[in-house]
C-alpha cells in the first residue's frame, strides 16, 4: 500500500478529525472502564449469586446459580446485554472513530453512563425481588464492579463535560 493510492491503515485516522488515532491512545480512564465491564459480565455469566442447599439426612445438595439464572434471571440478562452494549460503545469508538452512532444526552460519555446506571439499576431490582437468597461471591463481585462501573463512568462524563 503506497502513500499515493489514497488508501489509509484501518488503524488510523486523520489528525484534523480530532479522534483517538489508535487504541494505544486510549486513556487510563477508558481503560479501567472498559475492565470493569468485562469482569461485570465474566461476574453475570459464570459467578454464583444464588446458593440453595437441601439436606435429608446425611444427604446434602447445593445448588447456585448466576446472575442471569432464575429467580428473576431476566432482569439479569438485561443488564448483560447493557454492559455489553457499553463495551460496544468504547469499541466503536476506538476502533471506527467515524462511524456515528446514536447518543444519548450530548455524548457518548454521557451515554455510557447512563447505560451503567441502568445495568446496575436492574441488579439492584433482582436483589431487592429476591432479597433473602443473594449472597453468594458473584453478587458481592458485581455490587462492587457495579459500583466501580458507575463511578469511571460518571468520571469520565465529568472529564467530556469540562472539555466543552
Amino acid at each position: 500500500m503506497s502513500a499515493g493510492d489514497g488508501l489509509r491503515s484501518s488503524t488510523t485516522v486523520p489528525e484534523e478529525a480530532g479522534a483517538h488515532t489508535s487504541v494505544e491512545t486510549v486513556s487510563r480512564d477508558e481503560l479501567i472502564l472498559a475492565g470493569l465491564g468485562v469482569l461485570l459480565v465474566l461476574d453475570l455469566l459464570f459467578l454464583p449469586w444464588y446458593g440453595f442447599t437441601v439436606t435429608a439426612g446425611a444427604i446434602s445438595v447445593s445448588i447456585s446459580n448466576t446472575a442471569t439464572g432464575p429467580p428473576s434471571g431476566w432482569l439479569g440478562v438485561l443488564a448483560l446485554l447493557l454492559v455489553l452494549a457499553l463495551l460496544v460503545d468504547i469499541a466503536i469508538e476506538r476502533l471506527a472513530p467515524h462511524t456515528q452512532v446514536p447518543a444519548i444526552g450530548r455524548g457518548r460519555a454521557t451515554t455510557r453512563y447512563v447505560l451503567a446506571v441502568v445495568a446496575v439499576s436492574l441488579l439492584a431490582l433482582k436483589l431487592l425481588l429476591n432479597f433473602g437468597s443473594a449472597g453468594e461471591l458473584g453478587f458481592w463481585g458485581a455490587l462492587f464492579l457495579g459500583g466501580g462501573l458507575v463511578w469511571v463512568a460518571h468520571h469520565l462524563r465529568q472529564l467530556e463535560a469540562a472539555r466543552r
